[in-house]
């Protein structure tokens, strides 16, 4: 018998990506939100992907983020030495019964907001 998901629907609001340093170590911050919603989302983790293509990502983080932290993630692992090279993100929210997954939905792809700070950064 094939198992089934709980949730009708989830969709994210936003999806920002920000720089916040490349000097001594990269750090990419990725900040999401979800639209309101009533539903259960205790069986749901959030993954983050990432690849120099849109249509070619993997994700980066090892264990999933909990619907009950902070909805964000700070890749520290983007090779940011090529400040012209652009890198592509997305959030990946799984719901999964029993370990097993049943259901994804996924943010919109999402690459650094707008040209580099330099000065700020």
């Amino acid at each position: 018998m094939a198992v089934t998901g709980t949730l009708r629907d989830l969709s994210f609001e936003y999806l920002r990506v920000t720089i916040l340093s490349i000097e001594h170590t990269s750090r990419v911050l990725v900040e999401w939100k979800l639209s309101e919603t009533r539903q259960n989302l205790n069986n749901v983790l959030f993954y983050i992907d990432r690849g120099e293509s849109p249509s070619e990502l993997k994700q980066i983080n090892g264990t999933g983020i909990s619907p009950s932290a902070l909805q964000e993630y700070v890749d520290y692992t983007a090779p940011l030495i090529d400040l012209k090279k652009a890198f592509y993100y997305r959030v990946r929210a799984v719901e999964a019964i029993n370990n097993t997954p049943v259901q994804t939905f996924e943010s919109t792809v999402e690459s650094f907001d707008g040209d580099l700070d330099l000065v700020g950064l």
